[in-house]
């Protein structure tokens, strides 16, 4: 017995709202430090755990640290930087390219004469 099936339908364009992007402190989003295996490091340490519905476009935070959402959690380790962009996104980068970033982005928002 087999089943063959065929549809068609119209999918709606997501909409994508860009939110104005504040400061980068990020401690307003923390709800509980908990335990966790911190491989650099080979041990066990207190991280500061993050409600990502609470982080706002432009926070920032430094590994390691946990970041919870509705979906998943993710691990920011040591020598990486995670930022909400204004998208709402979390980009996780090693913490030289997020700093190589900021400055890229900041340096071309100069204008040329």
């Amino acid at each position: 017995m087999s089943f063959r099936l065929r549809g068609e339908g119209a999918v709606r364009k997501p909409e994508f709202t860009v939110q104005d992007v504040g400061d980068r402190d990020a401690t307003h989003a923390i709800v509980k430090n908990v335990e966790a295996w911190v491989d650099k490091r080979a041990t066990l340490q207190e991280v500061p755990g993050y409600d990502f519905n609470l982080m706002r476009p432009g926070n920032a935070l430094e590994g390691p640290a946990i970041v919870w959402t509705p979906i998943t959690t993710l691990v920011v380790a040591p020598g990486q930087v995670a930022t909400v962009d204004e998208f709402k996104n979390l980009i996780i980068a090693r913490s030289d390219a997020a700093a190589e970033r900021q400055y890229t982005t900041a340096a071309s928002g100069v204008a040329r004469g």
